[in-house]
């Protein structure tokens, strides 16, 4: 008896000194890990990895366990994320950029972001995010209306500490419904945001390191329903069903090679007369030239078939590359204390 009394006394000696040696400082302090003020490209949705242009200001930062996340600024188009042609219209001409993109906002709206929750980003977290966007109206369309969109999100991640290469994460949204889609008497953004419309979106994804290979192995599927506000993910598409894998090995220290395979499918609810298919095969190449500058080789073949009702089947196919190149520079950098 009086070995089991000393034992338990020197446990409880040993967990009372492991909490006196935290510094519970560290608990308190707010790191700051982002800050974006002007133009900036920030990504509004985990359902898209896809950025939204705008100008105005983007935050993120950690206070212990908990993340946060906050951003606003006026939505626009420019020379990086454009819908230009010729004169700033989709003159029928469709191609890989392009193909699911009707984010052709044609006013300028304030757009606005909160994002909060537990975890780490990176490793298992649990965060709640919702966005709003003030009034819009998508050039193209019949409807003239001008609405706002709404957003909620939830973002789940799994990374179990017996297995830390993998990481299972899965995200679910709802959106608001444009009024012109539903009774505008009974429905308005926040209702219809909550009601049983068809404007879901989901994303799950599955991702596997192999330290063995210098290997990761990404497999995703996406479904968007017709309905969803598409103004809440950045440049996709509704009524749009994805499977996606992604490979990336380094073979040196400085060069990398990487694999890319998607399929694309609209008209989910058959409701149309026309079903597009798009298959996507690429390869990636990246390299680090002279330790500051950074070289990416893109390739790819994209296929399309349009399945028409009662007509015959359409099919075409692209080829596309591009090179990049960037090198990263400090001007000045601020020390917060």
């Amino acid at each position: 008896m009086y070995q089991l009394m000393l034992a338990t006394k020197q446990e409880i000696e040993e967990k009372k000194n492991a909490l006196q040696s935290l510094n519970m400082n560290d608990f308190a302090k707010t790191k700051l890990t982002k800050m974006d003020l002007g133009l900036c490209y920030p990504s509004f949705s985990g359902l898209s990895t896809n950025v939204t242009p705008m100008k105005g200001f983007q935050t993120e930062f950690t206070k212990g366990h908990w993340y946060y996340s906050i951003a606003g600024g006026v939505t626009l188009n420019n020379l990086m994320v454009s819908t230009n042609v010729i004169d700033n219209k989709l003159v029928n001409a469709q191609n890989f950029f392009n193909q699911f993109d009707y984010q052709n906002i044609k006013d300028q709206n304030w757009l606005s972001f909160i994002k909060t929750g537990y975890g780490d980003k990176e490793g298992s977290h649990a965060y709640v995010g919702f966005r709003y966007l003030t009034n819009s109206v998508k050039s193209g369309i019949n409807d003239t209306l001008k609405i706002p969109g709404a957003g909620i999100e939830f973002d789940l991640q799994w990374k179990p500490l017996l297995h830390p290469n993998m990481k299972l994460s899965f995200i679910y949204g709802k959106t608001s419904v444009r009024n012109s889609l539903l009774d505008s008497t009974k429905y308005n953004t926040f209702s219809s945001l909550f009601s049983t419309a068809r404007s879901n979106a989901a994303l799950l994804t599955f991702t596997q390191k192999i330290p063995q290979l210098n290997s990761e192995i990404k497999w995703s599927t996406r479904w968007i329903d017709p309905f969803a506000d598409n103004r809440n993910f950045g440049i996709v598409q509704a009524n749009n069903f994805r499977l996606e894998l992604k490979t990336m090995t380094k073979l040196n220290s400085v060069l990398s090679f990487g694999l890319n395979v998607r399929r694309d499918q609209n008209n989910l609810m058959n409701t149309l007369d026309t079903t597009i298919y798009l298959s996507y095969y690429g390869c990636t190449v990246e390299s680090q030239l002279f330790k500051h500058i950074h070289l990416s080789l893109n390739a790819a073949y994209l296929a399309q078939l349009s399945t028409i009702h009662n007509a015959p089947n359409q099919s075409r196919g692209n080829y596309i590359g591009s090179i990049q190149l960037s090198s990263p520079f400090e001007l000045y950098v601020v020390k917060l204390k």
